[in-house]
């Protein structure tokens, strides 16, 4: 019995907005972050705010620059390489980049081409005076793969140089040893 009214029990948002459009009690904070995707009407009323897509799925978040990213990636497709570091709080370059020409934009009144083209030459002038070494991905892995390699070597010789003292072999390759 128990079970069952526990099943049709109404759910935690219902009877939230139930006890705050009633006076009962003031508004949780974390209410304020289902405005985008319930609308929720202090007079009792709940209704779809109209923002979710057909299927109920709440739409992707969209940013500003965005389409500015997409253009830089599109006329730089080896930018899409650059490791990014996910610990790091610093946007990748491009999102840098599409930052600083939307500002550009913004402040100056510029098109996005006339902000793209300041801005690569405000770049190229830094990069010649602070020269940056940027590695590609591939560098990257492969210096982190010849690390591994030469620990896992440098492991294994001495493992073996151990077990060759111990059972009494020579330290060399086989046949080099005296009879």
């Amino acid at each position: 019995m128990a079970l069952r009214k526990l099943k049709h029990a109404p759910k935690l948002l219902t009877r939230v907005l139930d006890l705050v459009c009633a006076g009962q009690m003031a508004p949780p904070k974390w209410l304020e972050g289902l405005r985008p995707a319930v609308v929720l009407d202090w007079g009792g009323e709940r209704k779809n705010s109209g923002k979710r897509a057909q299927g109920g799925k709440v739409p992707p978040i969209r940013f500003p620059e965005d389409g500015l990213v997409r253009a830089y990636y599109d006329r730089h497709p080896e930018a899409r390489m650059q490791p990014v570091d996910l610990r790091s709080f610093t946007p990748p370059p491009a999102r840098e980049f599409a930052q600083r020409q939307l500002q550009l934009m913004q402040a100056e009144s510029i098109s996005a081409k006339v902000a793209y083209h300041r801005l690569k030459a405000e770049m190229l002038a830094d990069s010649k005076s602070y020269p940056q070494q940027r590695r590609s991905v591939l560098a990257a892995v492969q210096e982190e793969e010849e690390q591994v390699l030469q620990d896992a070597m440098r492991t294994l010789r001495e493992s073996q140089g151990t077990l060759r003292v111990a059972s009494g072999l020579p330290d060399g390759p086989p046949g080099s040893g005296p009879p």
